[in-house]
């Protein structure tokens, strides 16, 4: 509100896991959580506050990623990131219910930042993502560098991203191995990155609201 833009706050993060209530509601097990979201998205772009959204990537929530982007294109949100979930916490106890395999979701998410890239002009970004999964899509890979990262002894000694990869979680790769990386990807990764070239300004700020200080 006016107050908040007065102290200084110019945007704000949010996270939306599934495109219905039925799939958001499902995720935080709290009836009503998605339209006190969208209501919390309405008020924020009404104070003019830039908002962007997260969406952690689950077992439950991969096959319907599409519609996540056309949902916040009639909100006025500025970008959307994809969260390769990290194991802790809460989620220890659950990872074979929660985490899928990335080599069957991460096409359902490249799938979907092409939907909200070239027809809902809408930046996107896949956090804590092998690069070599994003293929074509890979200058769009944000790596949180804090977080806790592992690789496979092949093919990732060979990757020449590798300082730039965001790697997998300890836990992913210990519980699944590393059978789903591959260099071929990380070749196609490697070319997609260097034809789209850095980042403008105002991609670099953007992504900086998933990987840091906004």
């Amino acid at each position: 509100d006016a107050m908040l833009r007065a102290v200084g706050l110019t945007d704000v993060q949010t996270t939306v896991l599934g495109p219905t209530a039925a799939v958001h509601d499902y995720h935080t097990e709290v009836a009503g959580s998605f339209a006190q979201t969208m209501a919390g998205i309405g008020a924020a772009r009404a104070a003019g506050l830039t908002v962007t959204v997260a969406t952690v990537l689950t077992r439950s929530n991969f096959r319907v990623l599409a519609d996540v982007p056309r949902l916040l294109s009639t909100r006025g949100v500025a970008a959307w990131a994809v969260v390769v979930p990290r194991v802790a916490g809460a989620l220890e106890t659950v990872f074979d219910r929660v985490s899928p395999r990335l080599g069957l979701a991460v096409p359902f998410a490249l799938h979907a930042f092409d939907l909200a890239q070239r027809a809902l002009r809408i930046p996107s970004f896949a956090l804590g993502a092998p690069l070599c999964l994003l293929g074509p899509l890979a200058h769009r890979g944000v790596s949180e560098r804090e977080e806790p990262r592992a690789f496979a002894s092949e093919p990732c000694g060979a990757c020449a991203l590798r300082g730039e990869c965001a790697g997998v979680d300890p836990a992913y790769l210990a519980r699944f191995g590393g059978d789903e990386l591959s260099l071929r990807g990380a070749q196609l990764a490697a070319t997609a990155r260097a034809e789209a070239g850095p980042w403008g300004e105002e991609t670099e700020a953007l992504a900086r609201t998933f990987a840091g200080a906004g």
